[in-house]
């Protein structure tokens, strides 16, 4: 596999790129496809210190999903592309939440 294709540029050898243009401007605002969000969004994660299984960070991209999606391949299939910014903040918020919730009020 070429190295553009793995670092999502898709450039073919004579320049032009493999992703539409509207993927092409998804990937400019951020959005991945899972497998690349999810090593983003958990790299993330541990350079901040906070948890996060790949379970619970492919969780959090789904319920953060906002259905957009992309043709890939020559046969159209379906992408769906994911917002990591929303799935960290859906993870941060789930943790706070889970310390509130385990903390005990004086006298209880």
């Amino acid at each position: 596999m070429k190295r553009a294709f793995r670092e999502g540029i898709g450039v073919y050898d004579d320049g032009q790129s493999s992703f539409s243009v509207n993927c092409q401007e998804a990937r400019r605002r951020g959005r991945l496809p899972m497998t690349q969000a999810c090593r983003l969004v958990r790299a993330l994660l541990v350079a901040a210190g906070l948890k996060g299984t790949t379970t619970q960070v492919r969780q959090a991209l789904r319920d953060t999903h906002d259905g957009e999606w992309h043709h890939t391949s020559k046969f159209g299939n379906r992408t769906p592309y994911y917002d990591p910014q929303a799935a960290i903040g859906f993870l941060v918020k789930s943790q706070i939440a889970n310390r509130k919730s385990q903390i005990r009020p004086e006298g209880a």
